[in-house]
């Protein structure tokens, strides 16, 4: 295997370790709910992030957007927020947010394409009941929390910080799915 697809594996194995780290985070309690389609994860985390950061959060947020153009709507203000906000965030957290937030181009049937993140590959939810939530089992949230003590203290900290400002967002999208999907 080349140096090259062994760093590219490696980059998307911490992305994706990175997305179930400030999920994980976000846990407070009972409350430990995901909503299981990943639009709605990918505002929340984007949203939780840009609060963190003492950004404009909310401004774009998956139920109040579902429209084909939500992911770049959102990651385009996502970057700007970023520019504005660009000392926060330690510059590995940053590089691996930016990364799997990035747009790539998805063939669709009918020859229509649609865009979706690396954040949306790596959350899979649970694809048996769409629009609804579910929860992570302790076994799972214990080896991510074993996981986070890998970073810097500084990085642990973005992480952490991330995943408590990102628990408001997931309340407030299990509430709409409740409330709209049950």
């Amino acid at each position: 295997m080349s140096d090259f697809l062994k760093a590219g594996m490696k980059r998307i194995k911490e992305e994706e370790c990175l997305l179930w780290e400030i999920l994980v985070s976000s846990i407070d309690g009972e409350r430990d709910r995901f909503p299981t389609v990943s639009p709605f994860v990918l505002s929340e985390v984007i949203n939780g992030t840009i609060n963190y950061i003492g950004g404009k959060s909310g401004k774009v947020l998956y139920w109040n957007c579902r429209v084909p153009e939500f992911r770049r709507k959102i990651v385009d203000y996502f970057d700007m927020e970023l520019v504005r906000q660009d000392d926060v965030l330690s510059s590995e957290i940053k590089n691996k947010l930016v990364s799997m937030t990035r747009l790539k181009l998805r063939p669709c049937p009918q020859d229509r394409h649609d865009f979706i993140t690396s954040l949306d590959e790596y959350f899979q939810g649970n694809k048996t009941r769409p629009c609804s939530s579910y929860r992570l089992s302790s076994e799972f949230v214990d080896k991510v929390n074993e996981g986070i003590r890998r970073y810097h203290s500084f990085e642990c900290i973005d992480v952490k910080r991330i995943g408590e400002e990102t628990r408001g967002f997931i309340e407030d999208d299990l509430k709409f799915i409740a409330e709209n999907y049950s």
